[in-house]
């Protein structure tokens, strides 16, 4: 996950699976990095209801906010204090 910061990532795991809380414990171990990078808002973690079935609308959710807003998508590899 290091290796992302500072570029947006989703991590979207299914709520009954058992890996989802060993991620999840990965994740809040990593956020306070994103929070370095005063970005925090580019990382986010959601456990959803929908199974092993991909939800398309989270992710179109996540892809508007990051890909379609952003007029100069390199803006999104650099942290904003560069």
């Amino acid at each position: 996950m290091r290796l992302v910061m500072p570029r947006p990532v989703l991590y979207a795991y299914p709520k009954e699976h058992a890996i989802t809380t060993l991620a999840r414990s990965w994740f809040d171990k990593v956020r306070p990095a994103y929070e370095v990078f005063r970005c925090p808002d580019r990382t986010n973690f959601i456990a959803h209801e929908d199974g092993d079935d991909y939800n398309s609308l989270l992710a179109r959710n996540w892809f508007d906010r990051w890909l379609v807003e952003e007029e100069d998508a390199a803006n999104l590899l650099r942290a904003p204090v560069e």
